[in-house]
């Protein structure tokens, strides 16, 4: 077990502006049927309730966080429902053909899909 002295990290309890009191930490292993995963646990003073951190639970796949952000009519141009892209900046992509072509090529169909990145041509590219 390493000591409390050992420890660089300042944790809060949820919605505190306390830094809480760690005694000290220990890794161990855990996990259920499907996946087994090392993961530290620091010892602290007092009564808490949350044994497992966020990055542990979402590892063995206990939690999933997802985010959903409604936004009114007011910035249309700014919240959009995809991820958007910036206009005014175009790249060249490099593709070593030593790396699995097809792969990279899915990967961007897919980005061009989402509205992410566009295609321009007419720029006397070679593949």
């Amino acid at each position: 077990m390493l000591g409390a002295s050992s420890v660089n990290t300042r944790v809060f309890g949820y919605g505190s502006k306390t830094c809480l009191s760690i005694l000290g930490i220990f890794e161990t292993v855990v996990g259920d049927q499907n996946q087994v995963l090392k993961s530290e646990f620091a010892i602290m003073e007092g009564k808490f309730g949350c044994i497992l951190g966020l990055e542990t639970l979402e590892q063995l796949g206990l939690v999933k966080i997802a985010c959903n952000i409604y936004l009114d009519d007011k910035y249309p141009d700014v919240f959009m429902e995809s991820i958007g892209k910036i206009k005014w900046i175009q790249i060249k992509l490099h593709i070593n053909n030593h790396v699995l072509r097809q792969k990279v090529e899915h990967e961007i169909t897919k980005m061009i899909q989402m509205d992410v990145i566009e295609p321009v041509h007419g720029l006397g590219l070679t593949n």
